[in-house]
């Protein structure tokens, strides 16, 4: 390395990679494909460990005074609105039945990642409650936001 960069080896790290930005890639991509296992460890990993940071960041943003009336107006217009629309009335029955079960264990579909949601199979019998982790909820409901491969193993 250069005398330039001495104790900057980060900078020098970045500006290597926005030059070589595609043999970065490629690099990353074989890496992925050949440390699977490593990979996915270091996923799950990194999720768990962000996961009760967003939680509790999650929490401190509702809690605080910090939300602007506009936010908090607008919030209660949809509420009313949700509450007020037939078709979510036994959605909502079935979330306050169910709001004090504790969530425990693994996930119910990919039986890897600890469950942090709740899914109702059917809104007519709502003590029916799927524990799940986020991902395996995304893709129940169809949002294909994250590579399941990656996370669960499917």
């Amino acid at each position: 390395m250069a005398l330039i960069y001495k104790g900057r080896e980060k900078e020098y790290q970045k500006e290597y990679r926005e030059k070589h930005r595609e043999k970065s890639k490629e690099y990353q991509k074989r890496w992925k494909i050949e440390n699977r296992n490593k990979f996915k460890e270091t996923q799950k990993e990194s999720y768990l460990k962000k996961r009760e940071y967003y939680i509790k960041k999650q929490r401190e943003i509702e809690n605080s005074k910090e939300l602007d009336i506009k936010t908090k107006i607008k919030k209660r217009v949809y509420q009313k609105k949700y509450n007020a629309d037939p078709n979510n009335q036994l959605k909502i029955k079935a979330r306050i039945k169910t709001q004090y079960v504790v969530i425990q264990g693994l996930c119910e579909i990919c039986k890897k990642i600890p469950a942090t949601q709740k899914h109702h199979k059917d809104y007519n019998n709502p003590t029916d409650v799927q524990f799940l982790c986020g991902f395996c909820h995304n893709q129940l409901h169809g949002y294909g936001l994250i590579n399941k491969e990656v996370f669960c193993g499917f």
